[in-house]
């Protein structure tokens, strides 16, 4: 696991990297799991939590085998969700109102 803060045009980005050795992308399938009781969304759900917090999750494989998830964190005053009335925000009254 390593994090850094990564520089692009004078803007940081937090970045979070985990490399694994066990599985590749190959074997990744959309709403599949392997796992008994398993639903297949656990990737799906962490997407739309990243996208709801203006961040991104990255899958790549490694070159000797495995896996690399990636999420990155974009600058809080890029975040389109600051700018609209985003519904977790108002329900957890997070929003500040400016009329």
């Amino acid at each position: 696991v390593k994090t850094r803060i990564k520089d692009i045009d004078g803007k940081k980005y937090e970045v979070l990297c985990v490399k694994g050795s066990g599985w590749d992308m190959a074997n990744i399938e959309p709403y599949v799991t392997s796992h008994e009781g398993g639903t297949g969304l656990g990737l799906a759900i962490v997407k739309k939590i990243m996208e709801d917090h203006n961040a991104e999750i990255i899958l790549s494989d490694n070159n000797k085998g495995g896996a690399t998830i990636t999420l990155v964190f974009h600058p809080i005053e890029n975040s389109k969700n600051d700018t609209e009335e985003n519904p977790m925000k108002v329900a957890t009254g997070l929003l500040n109102h400016v009329s």
